[in-house]
């Protein structure tokens, strides 16, 4: 039989799962506000898959990435000009 700490976590976990997903049928139908762009309809999905921390990791990373590319970009650039 699980400890009391086991089953308290467990039981915060489908609480905050379904307080999750209610929140998101409340975005979506347009009861919490401007409505949801498709933006955050991706990242809620890409969210709910992966988790919000290893979404943030990654989504760092590839702009990361971006930046590093445009300033190589903009060196290769420069050296053409002089």
């Amino acid at each position: 039989m699980p400890d009391l700490n086991t089953r308290i976590q467990d039981a915060e976990n489908r609480l905050l799962d379904e307080l999750r997903r209610q929140h998101r049928l409340k975005r979506e139908s347009g009861e919490g506000g401007s409505g949801v762009s498709v933006g955050q309809k991706v990242a809620d999905a890409v969210a709910a898959i992966i988790g919000s921390w290893p979404f943030i990791i990654i989504q760092s990373c590839l702009l990361a990435d971006l930046a590093r590319s445009v300033r190589n970009l903009s060196e290769q650039l420069e050296a053409r000009r002089g």
